[in-house]
């Protein structure tokens, strides 16, 4: 326990002594006098007199033109120039518009696609062939209308021949007394009819 103590004392004189020391030094260095500042040279000129600007000259300096300066700041990125008071440009003006062309006719007729599927016959000895009228599939016989104008002619295995009537009177062209269409088996013929109303 005593060596303990006597350190203890030791590290304590050694402490005092170190701020004795200290003090000392401050005291000293208190009790000089404070360094005096550098003495600065005056000049014995006066200073320049501000240049001599005539009236004239003055109204020439803000009568003058506004500078680009504005329209270089709108390319530059700056952040102390706005648009929001700028008047946004003028309109183009635009060409007038070009009258609508007349509408085109309606067409008076339309096409139809006819394939001839194949037939069956009845015991009474009546054939039936299977036709296809665009999407409908029909089943028709010998003289009957198949569509608009065009009967049914003949009906073999494998070609259907249809017929359409004569002309009328009124229509004076160079067709034969009948058109006839010729449909071989599995395959499609395109026709035209009058457009139904």
């Amino acid at each position: 326990m005593l060596p303990n103590l006597e350190k203890l004392r030791i590290s304590c004189i050694v402490m005092l002594l170190i701020g004795i020391g200290i003090a000392i030094l401050v005291i000293r260095s208190l009790s000089g006098s404070a360094p005096q500042p550098p003495r600065l040279s005056s000049s014995s000129s006066q200073p320049d007199s501000p240049p001599q600007i005539s009236a004239n000259e003055i109204r020439r300096i803000f009568s003058a033109p506004p500078s680009n300066t504005i329209t270089m700041a709108r390319k530059e990125a700056n952040p102390f120039y706005t648009e929001h008071y700028v008047p946004p440009p003028e309109p183009a003006p635009q060409a007038e518009p070009q009258p609508k062309p007349p509408p085109s006719p309606e067409p008076t007729t339309e096409t139809i696609e006819l394939t001839y599927r194949g037939f069956f016959e009845t015991p009474k000895g009546n054939r039936n062939a299977y036709v296809l009228v665009g999407d409908e599939l029909k089943t028709v016989v010998v003289g009957s209308t198949l569509i608009g104008a065009w009967e049914v002619r003949t009906i073999e295995a494998q070609k259907m021949i249809l017929t359409s009537p004569a002309p009328d009177d009124r229509e004076m062209d160079d067709r034969q007394a009948r058109d006839s269409l010729e449909i071989p088996f599995n395959q499609t013929k395109t026709i035209e009819i009058p457009k139904s109303s």
